[in-house]
């Protein structure tokens, strides 16, 4: 509460700029360590003072301990979304209320899985596999404590074949606190929580070769995915007798009894999901 007192050390020569370091920590106070450091706690507020001897006046100032991460919300689209289109576009909310959102550093970052096994990809001639891409004034819109952004995969990641695209926001607020997305931060009830720091150590040194749901650093922080999907329906199957038993409770109410078996029911079997609306005999 008493604070420490500093000795601030000009610029440069004449420059009547006079300036120091102070680092805030969790320990004890020392006012002659290198840096000297001050301890402070979540939401203190520390002034700042500077009096000057001649003409006599004090100048002070204010500065809040925030050590919130940016929240992230309204992710869109939903996980697992399919369709056709190269270059899908995603969005969501970024929001801080304490300190707000330093908007130049707000990022989508992308990575791609060509063979749907939750690897990130070694780069080929199709384009980048790992690219985080700095949302333009244009793609980003003001809302309280935040931005709502929008950004589309861009042109040289745009896969050619099937492939599902990993995605995460990325954001640090005024107080410097860095933010990563996180699809579950709770699993079967328990916290899985995202370590901004690792995530972001790791992606710097890369992703390629790494599995989404097994490499720690980025499991902690579950990413969105959206897949794009160039083939066809494939039927691979189709057998006679088994039908639709709709007095089954069960999820799949396929009635596969040979001796109930029904010469007038088909079961068509696909190598992928489908939609059900679209099916036709």
């Amino acid at each position: 509460p008493t604070g420490i007192t500093v000795s601030l050390i000009e610029t440069g020569n004449t420059t009547g700029v006079f300036q120091l370091n102070i680092l805030a920590t969790s320990t004890d106070s020392n006012a002659v360590s290198s840096p000297p450091q001050i301890k402070v706690a979540a939401n203190d507020v520390v002034t700042l003072k500077y009096t000057d001897a001649s003409p006599s006046a004090t100048i002070s100032s204010t500065m809040t301990i925030e050590t919130t991460d940016p929240v992230f919300s309204n992710m869109l689209p939903a996980e697992g979304t399919a369709g056709t289109v190269s270059r899908p576009e995603v969005s969501g909310d970024i929001t801080d209320v304490d300190s707000s959102i330093t908007k130049t550093t707000v990022q989508v970052l992308f990575a791609i899985d060509d063979n749907g096994d939750g690897i990130i990809d070694v780069e080929t001639v199709v384009g980048d596999h790992q690219t985080a891409v700095t949302v333009d004034a244009a793609d980003r819109t003001a809302i309280t404590g935040g931005y709502h952004v929008v950004q589309r995969l861009p042109a040289a990641m745009a896969p050619s074949a099937n492939a599902t695209i990993y995605w995460w926001l990325k954001a640090t607020d005024v107080a410097l606190n860095v933010g990563i997305s996180d699809r579950q931060p709770t699993i079967s009830g328990v916290a899985n929580t995202c370590d901004d720091d690792a995530f972001v150590t790791a992606w710097a040194a890369s992703f390629i070769g790494d599995n989404v749901a097994t490499s720690t650093p980025v499991a902690g922080c579950q990413p969105f995915s959206v897949k794009v999907d160039f083939t066809k329906p494939d039927m691979t199957a189709a057998v006679t007798g088994p039908w639709w038993d709709t007095a089954s409770v069960a999820t799949d109410k396929t009635q596969s009894t040979v001796s109930k078996a029904k010469n007038t029911s088909i079961r068509v079997d696909f190598a992928e999901d489908l939609d059900g609306t679209s099916v036709q005999a």
